[in-house]
């Protein structure tokens, strides 16, 4: 069922089968962003209009035509075609006392191969390598999962500064949906993979402002698809 809480005189939505997932909140002071369904698209270049699209090679990244899902980001065949996907504006920051929630739903076309990074991140064009080599290339401040070609895991990374700070293992990748989420209580953050708590951070965490980012990049194996059934970020000031 959902539950409502009161949170800082907002409203909170939340699922009471995991709490910390929250779905919706409403107030004067809440800060909120959901990847919708039917994103707003570019008539000539196909690009969502409401994110800033930096790509190497030809990649798509459209609404999904798949029941349930709502966006499809789909690599070109060549080895390091992809597409950096971050939401304009840079509307959520981590801050003492004000609470944040960041969550995704999202699966990959290969268990292993490909570059995949989704969270909330500075202003970054490359937030991963562009070619050469399968890595991160985060420059400033990052709260994101990642997973490199060839490897079997999604981790995730506080980043502060250009350095990585804390880290986690979330999932072994497969081709299934997992839910990937973490959550500011303001003086906390803990991080879940699909209902289980995978680490918590008390300090050193990402201090500027960040927004809503995708990098999606081919591995060495052909052409690589993201799948995203959902993602939000809400924060409350």
């Amino acid at each position: 069922m959902i539950q409502t809480q009161s949170v800082r005189n907002a409203l909170v939505y939340y699922d009471d089968r995991f709490n910390a997932r929250w779905l919706k909140a409403i107030g004067q002071n809440v800060t909120e962003w959901e990847l919708g369904v039917g994103l707003a698209q570019d008539d000539s270049s196909a690009d969502p209009t409401t994110m800033t699209n930096t790509e190497g090679g030809t990649n798509s990244a459209v609404s999904s035509t798949t029941t349930g899902d709502r966006l499809l980001i789909t690599t070109g065949g060549t080895e390091y075609n992809g597409v950096n996907l971050q939401v304009k504006g840079s509307a959520f920051k981590i801050q003492a006392n004000k609470p944040v929630y960041y969550g995704i739903e999202a699966k990959t076309d290969n268990a292993t191969k490909g570059d995949f990074l989704f969270g909330l991140c500075e202003v970054d064009t490359t937030l991963l390598a562009t070619a050469s080599a399968h890595a991160l290339a985060v420059t400033d401040d990052g709260l994101y999962f990642y997973k490199l070609n060839d490897g079997t895991a999604f981790i995730f990374v506080n980043e502060l500064g250009g350095t990585e700070g804390a880290t986690a293992t979330g999932v072994t990748n497969d081709t299934n949906y997992h839910i990937y989420e973490f959550y500011w209580d303001g003086s906390t953050l803990y991080v879940y993979v699909d209902n289980s708590l995978v680490t918590s951070i008390t300090s050193g965490l990402a201090d500027q402002a960040l927004t809503p980012s995708f990098n999606v990049r081919a591995g060495d194996d052909g052409a690589e698809v993201l799948y995203v059934k959902w993602a939000r970020a809400i924060m409350i000031e």
